[in-house]
């Protein structure tokens, strides 16, 4: 066998020979890798021991925890509001005490920290610091100014001592003195403090408090009907801003819209009050007022109350017609044949029959000219009532100026 696989190794290449080479060395390779392997499996474990230990929590160990930790916190914010509390109050008994020595300091006639202020030397005239009175000329050999002391009078500094004549308007030389001129006995109205507040193209949620019966054509144009609405919600301003004018109150004025049911608003103005009553404003506003479907005007149902009057603006002109008949049947009309002329005769026994009916068509023609002027005045109205949520559009921006009183 030996010889065989020795014949055989000679017969093959070099290149085949290298090959045959490279797999019996991996062969062999693989072989060790497996055995030691299994070696390594079927080794003893020396000291490799499991200890399991049970850790059993009480139930509530958890909520005496958390309690212990926020009573804990809640201790120590007590205790800092406590000492902020004590240095606030230590802070309010020196304020008092301050207080209470300036009230003495003023009523003994002394202005607070006076002799607490630098020295300044003596005026001319006056003694030295070593007790010896100064020259009463100056260092220039001039005759000094000698001081003058006065009392301050009405509308002068106060506390200052002196004892001299009153000087009025005027100055003292050498000295230091304060006057005032004459007072102006009018006395000036306050001024009213205002604060402006603008108020860009916005959307306002609202609600009528009053209905409206808006007239149409014309007439409804020439004169709109009013209607004040309450804000209900803090007005939309651009960039998803609000500003809080709940509860303001707006006047709006309006027509109706025979064509499409509606009433047109316009508003006028805007009032504001705050809750203790000091804060006020009172501005015009213009803007447009539109329904919860989103479309200008309200919606609202169209009422008209002059069928009646119609009716018996017919009936006026049937009996006026009557008359006429009437009056026409009482006459006989003669044509004549050479002139074509005509003459109308009226029967004696037909008089009392035309009377009748000349009268009962100037009755009823009357009659039927009063009811078609009433039935003119009646014109249709779009009707809308109060409590609608609706939503108010200012088109054009404001500054709305708090007067506060």
């Amino acid at each position: 066998m030996i010889g065989s696989l020795k014949s055989k190794w000679e017969q093959l290449g070099s290149k085949q020979k290298r090959q045959t080479t490279y797999l019996g060395v991996g062969a062999l390779v693989v072989l060790l890798v497996v055995i030691a392997s299994q070696a390594e499996d079927h080794r003893p474990q020396v000291g490799a021991t499991t200890k399991v230990r049970s850790i059993t929590l009480e139930d509530d160990v958890l909520k005496k925890s958390i309690f212990a930790a926020t009573n804990e916190r809640m201790n120590q914010e007590r205790k800092l509001n406590e000492t902020q509390i004590q240095e606030s109050r230590q802070a309010l008994d020196t304020l008092k005490e301050e207080m209470n020595n300036l009230r003495q300091e003023l009523a003994q006639g002394k202005y607070p920290g006076q002799g607490a202020g630098p020295s300044y030397p003596p005026a001319p005239g006056g003694p030295s610091s070593s007790g010896q009175p100064l020259s009463q000329n100056g260092p220039t050999g001039e005759a000094a100014v000698p001081p003058v002391r006065f009392t301050p009078g009405p509308g002068r500094l106060q506390g200052q001592p002196g004892d001299g004549p009153d000087l009025g308007d005027q100055q003292a030389r050498g000295g230091i003195a304060f006057a005032e001129g004459p007072q102006d006995p009018t006395p000036k109205p306050p001024t009213e403090a205002v604060h402006k507040n603008y108020l860009p193209v916005s959307i306002i949620e609202a609600k009528t408090l009053t209905g409206i019966h808006a007239t149409v054509a014309e007439q409804g144009m020439g004169n709109p009907q009013p209607v004040i609405l309450r804000i209900s919600m803090p007005a939309i301003l651009p960039n998803q801003i609000k500003k809080n004018l709940k509860g303001c109150f707006v006047i709006a004025e309006g027509f109706g819209s025979l064509a499409t049911e509606r009433v047109e608003l316009r508003t006028q103005s805007i009032s504001c009050l705050s809750n203790n009553g000091q804060a006020v404003i009172e501005e015009p506003l213009k803007g447009f007022v539109v329904d919860g479907d989103g479309n200008l005007g309200l919606s609202g149902r169209v009422v008209a109350r002059f069928g009646s009057t119609l009716a018996r603006t017919a009936l006026a002109g049937f009996f006026e017609g009557v008359g006429e008949l009437t009056a026409t049947s009482s006459q006989t009309t003669t044509t004549a044949t050479a002139t074509g002329a005509q003459t109308q005769n009226i029967n004696p026994q037909d008089i009392a029959k035309g009377s009748l009916g000349k009268g009962l068509q100037k009755a009823t023609g009357e009659i039927g000219k009063f009811y078609l002027a009433l039935a003119k005045q009646a014109l249709p109205v779009v009707e809308v009532l109060p409590g609608k949520r609706v939503s108010i559009i200012v088109r054009e921006g404001v500054e709305l100026k708090v007067n506060l009183n």
